[in-house]
């Protein structure tokens, strides 16, 4: 899956007492109880805030195991670590995922 490049006018979402600025709103489909390994690719250090966790990667790649129970919709909430702007480049990244 390569989704569209994130971009300085992707949204704000508040995740809990947490913020993810800017931040792109995947949704993976999982289609049976078990683990989803998510792989990001990117020239930036990454956050991914997803099913309670909140995953923080190196500049380059950012690898997280998410448990899923049961066959269903899981968001996940893509930012740029610490909220840092884009400037006015589009920042591209490669979001890849597996069921184990």
């Amino acid at each position: 899956m390569t989704p569209a490049p994130l971009a300085p006018n992707d949204l704000s979402y508040p995740i809990g007492a947490d913020r993810c600025v800017p931040c792109r709103l995947i949704r993976v489909v999982v289609p049976q109880s078990g683990t989803v390994r998510v792989r990001v690719t990117s020239g930036a250090k990454l956050k991914l805030w997803v099913e309670g966790q909140v995953v923080t990667g190196e500049p380059g790649q950012l690898t997280a195991e998410v448990p899923v129970n049961a066959p269903r919709e899981v968001l996940m909430y893509l930012g740029i670590s610490g909220g840092a702007p884009f400037s006015n480049s589009k920042q591209v990244f490669t979001f890849e995922t597996s069921l184990l």
